[in-house]
């Protein structure tokens, strides 16, 4: 005759972060922990990722209902958003002033482009910003997005469309804007 025992707990798994609510039309974002720095890293990183505690930010868009969607967006998790620019020239005069760890970028734009924006921080004397370009990509616009990556974006991330959700943009956005910050913390410790 064999004895079962039943375990009543609840199944351990990842830990995280009760849900925070955001000023974004009342939706709930979720951003879970992250996990501690092992023995070896030393103090400032995670894993082998280097970790920027409130990175600095410029959004650049021409649209001022997305820019304050992205302001209040970055702000709401952390980021310290040091400067705001409504077209190519505007966005590359904060980052020699301002010298963020990151950049959101649009590509369409007047006058300066998000494209001519980037070719202009590759150049010589111009600050090393990495760039998580911010744009609404279609499949007619497809070939904009690779031309970005070639130009040096870091990432990219698609614009909300009407009836998609603005919480998993956010989430996606802030996820690549944190990786960026900590890709140039990274390649300033080495330089060091």
């Amino acid at each position: 005759m064999s004895t079962r025992t039943t375990d009543h707990r609840a199944p351990a798994g990842p830990r995280t972060r009760p849900a925070v609510p955001s000023a974004l039309s009342g939706v709930v974002r979720d951003r879970g922990a992250a996990p501690p720095p092992t023995a070896d890293d030393g103090p400032g990183t995670v894993g082998r990722a280097r970790v920027v505690a409130r990175p600095r930010v410029v959004v650049a868009d021409d649209s001022s209902l997305m820019r304050r969607i992205l302001v209040r967006t970055l702000t709401d998790d952390g980021f310290d958003v040091v400067g705001e620019a409504s077209d190519g020239d505007e966005a590359l005069a904060l980052c020699v002033r301002t010298r963020p760890d990151a950049m959101t970028l649009d590509l369409h734009m007047p006058g300066v482009d998000g494209m001519a924006v980037l070719r202009a921080l590759g150049t010589a004397g111009r600050p090393d910003v990495p760039t998580v370009v911010v744009s609404a990509f279609s499949p007619a616009h497809g070939a904009r997005a690779v031309d970005a990556l070639a130009e040096g974006a870091f990432d990219l991330a698609a614009k909300p469309g009407v009836g998609e959700s603005v919480t998993e943009f956010s989430a996606g956005l802030c996820d690549k804007l944190r990786a960026a910050a900590e890709s140039r913390a990274g390649r300033r410790a080495a330089a060091a």
